[in-house]
């Protein structure tokens, strides 16, 4: 079995993934969606998986801002286990708006603030990590689904 973290941006992610790199050392695979395929194709592929066995034959788990439980990774990997941690969404916003003023060094006015709102990259961010979309009733069958 194989499990998958779903690290979504602003969930305390970063504190988990440092825990199962701790336990799992070379079992343990932090994995990135490859900069050449961002923009088509966002999401951690089956592929994916293939790949990165190269380099950890032991691969036990994966976390990523990029992993999800919809691109069917069980193709790859059989029986997987993901799990994720949801935030309030005002306060990951919050928190997730307050990290991009640091690593711009914007102002935060309202016009920063309005830009980063209306931003479709930035909105219903937990939502489409866990369906591909904006659908709350996807997201919630997904969760059902892969428990």
């Amino acid at each position: 079995m194989m499990y998958a973290f779903i690290h979504m941006a602003k969930t305390g992610g970063s504190t988990i993934r440092h825990v199962l790199r701790c336990s799992f050392g070379a079992g343990h695979c932090d994995i990135k969606v490859p900069p050449q395929r961002r923009r088509n194709q966002p999401w951690i592929l089956p592929r994916d998986i293939r790949i990165a066995r190269r380099v950890y034959p032991t691969l036990k788990g994966i976390c990523g801002h990029r992993v999800t439980c919809f691109t069917g990774l069980e193709e790859e990997c059989g029986e997987i286990r993901y799990f994720t941690f949801l935030r309030d969404p005002y306060r990951r916003f919050v928190s997730h708006f307050n990290h991009h003023l640091r690593d711009t060094n914007l102002p935060c006015t309202a016009d920063t603030l309005r830009d980063f709102a209306t931003d479709p990259n930035r909105q219903n961010i937990m939502t489409r990590m866990l369906c591909g979309q904006a659908n709350g009733a996807a997201a919630i069958e997904n969760l059902h689904t892969h428990k």
